[in-house]
């Protein structure tokens, strides 16, 4: 058997959802990395015959143990009902679960919880001397699924459409990237109403990044960070491009984004 190179936190001090395709490792994962949690398979049909008669069950079952006993209950999204008494057991008794599932779908059917099909990233909004804009943007999980409504097919590079593919890719590395290693920052972008702004700004300003699908970083290409570390001069600066001649520009770095993907995950910012 392979082994997985994802790992869960061990010490897993809150409830969480996974989601993946079926027949994509997610049981033998949670089998294999927390072999002492209580586990609840929805896809025994006798298991899920008696839990969707009566959801109570679950927590009877569960109402005696422990605070913090972690339970895994696969296949979630087969009887949505559970959520309820899963909610009534995380408050009352302080269980942990990990709620796995290959279709958040059928959750949203039912009224119970997001799609997990995109993510808000908001605007930042700590006002040093320019006026802000405040509203947040909206990024599709899937890169796929915005190509498809936007009628985008064969993307060439120096198009516009190209720009926001790419700059779509990037973002959802570093969500991705601060959700594992920093979840207590938050990623926003900068944006002024005069128009200038900056692709994505980590924490408290700590790095900002702007990222360009340029295959040559020139000037007018780091014009946006300059006037940002007007404000900021503390920041950290970053531009990703598909320039391939990784180096520093005066107080910027400009970073081929295969360098700045390896970079990311082996050293980290």
């Amino acid at each position: 058997m392979l082994k997985r190179i994802f790992q869960l936190d061990k010490e897993i001090e809150s409830s969480i959802f996974l989601f993946g395709g079926r027949q994509t490792g997610k049981t033998t994962i949670l089998r294999q990395q927390f072999p002492n949690a209580i586990f609840f398979d929805l896809l025994n049909t006798s298991v899920k015959s008696r839990l969707q008669r009566r959801p109570v069950v679950l927590y009877e079952t569960l109402k005696d143990k422990p605070a913090g006993t972690l339970v895994i209950i696969d296949e979630i999204p087969e009887i949505p009902e559970l959520l309820n008494e899963v909610h009534r057991l995380i408050v009352e008794r302080q269980l942990i679960f990990i709620l796995c599932g290959s279709s958040a779908r059928k959750l949203k059917r039912k009224g119970h919880k997001d799609t997990l099909i995109g993510y808000r990233i908001p605007a930042y909004t700590k006002v040093m001397q320019r006026r802000l804009v405040q509203a947040p943007c909206f990024y599709y999980f899937d890169i796929g699924i915005t190509n498809h409504l936007l009628h985008r097919k064969d993307l060439m590079r120096g198009t516009a459409d190209y720009g926001h593919a790419f700059e779509h890719l990037v973002v959802q590395e570093l969500v991705a990237y601060l959700h594992y290693t920093h979840s207590e920052e938050r990623l926003s972008y900068w944006r002024t109403y005069t128009g200038i702004e900056v692709d994505v700004i980590i924490g408290d300003a700590r790095i900002a990044i702007e990222i360009k699908s340029a295959e040559e970083i020139q000037n007018k290409h780091l014009k946006n960070l300059k006037i940002f570390s007007e404000e900021h001069p503390q920041s950290r600066l970053i531009v990703v491009s598909l320039d391939v001649f990784t180096r520093r520009i005066g107080n910027i770095e400009c970073l081929y984004v295969m360098d700045f993907f390896q970079k990311l995950w082996s050293e980290g910012f």
